[in-house]
């Protein structure tokens, strides 16, 4: 049996066995102090990739009164008064977060629990504009990657291996070839948590087109077959490496969620 906090009065009755009539009677005042409520909190998955719901488990119990209401620090710079909102949160960012939980009691006693979160980040997304290219010794090669993006929205870095020993930075690659021949060309992109991705694209330098004639129309002939062959093999491989990445990243998100995935942030402003 719980007694309701707060001031209250004892009366004591005591009855003479001999004459019910006789009978006396002590009082006495005495405080009951509020037993504040008790809370736990807890992460059933950490850690978590980077825009994936947190799912925060809260319960908080009050033995001699009601938990009327919450404050949920959730150690990013959001706060919420509501469960649900904490529960559903996802984080943006990559790191260790703090998170707090505040009950308080019908009579304004609190109670309070903190939980540690740990966010993985996910790697960037690297893109080269044009995945093949071909044309003469002469012509400079200018690739991009402005269609490379991080799923957090950080800045990215650029870093171009044109396959022939040199390299370069930027988002936009410029480079002229010293010899005929099919080049890979790599790009890695890193995201400031150090993520890295790389892409591929491919390029085919023909010689210089020198006088004309029977054999310079059977060479040019040949090249553009073979262009078209080594092509239908590139875009082959990386549809297949594509189709890869993509069952990885499904197995490495707890669920199979997607990540990507747009989630719609439900924090209290």
């Amino acid at each position: 049996m719980f007694v309701p906090s707060g001031n209250i009065t004892i009366t004591l009755r005591t009855t003479s066995l001999a004459d019910t009539t006789l009978f006396g009677t002590s009082s006495r005042n005495i405080t009951v102090r509020n037993i504040p409520p008790t809370v736990q909190a807890r992460f059933p998955i950490s850690p978590l990739p980077s825009g994936v719901r947190c799912s925060l488990i809260v319960e908080a119990v009050d033995l001699d009164g009601e938990v009327s209401s919450y404050f949920i620090d959730l150690g990013d710079g959001n706060q919420t008064a509501l469960l649900s909102n904490a529960s559903s949160h996802a984080y943006r960012e990559a790191g260790t977060y703090e998170v707090e939980v505040v009950a308080t009691d019908n009579l304004g006693a609190t109670g309070s629990a903190t939980v540690t979160i740990v966010i993985l980040n996910r790697p960037p997304r690297a893109a080269v504009s044009l995945p093949y290219w071909y044309g003469e010794q002469t012509q400079a090669v200018v690739l991009d990657a402005f269609n490379s993006s991080d799923p957090e929205g950080g800045g990215l870095t650029y870093a171009w291996n044109f396959g022939d020993g040199a390299t370069g930075s930027g988002p936009v690659a410029n480079h002229t070839y010293a010899a005929p021949a099919v080049y890979v060309v790599t790009l890695t992109v890193t995201d400031k948590h150090g993520g890295t991705s790389n892409a591929t694209g491919q390029v085919t330098v023909l010689p210089p087109k020198e006088g004309s004639g029977n054999g310079s129309s059977l060479l040019t002939a040949a090249i553009l077959v073979f262009l078209v062959v080594i092509t239908a093999m590139y875009l082959v491989t990386q549809r297949r490496l594509a189709q890869q990445d993509g069952a990885q990243a499904r197995k490495e998100v707890p669920g199979g969620r997607d990540p990507a995935a747009g989630q719609p942030r439900s924090e209290e402003e």
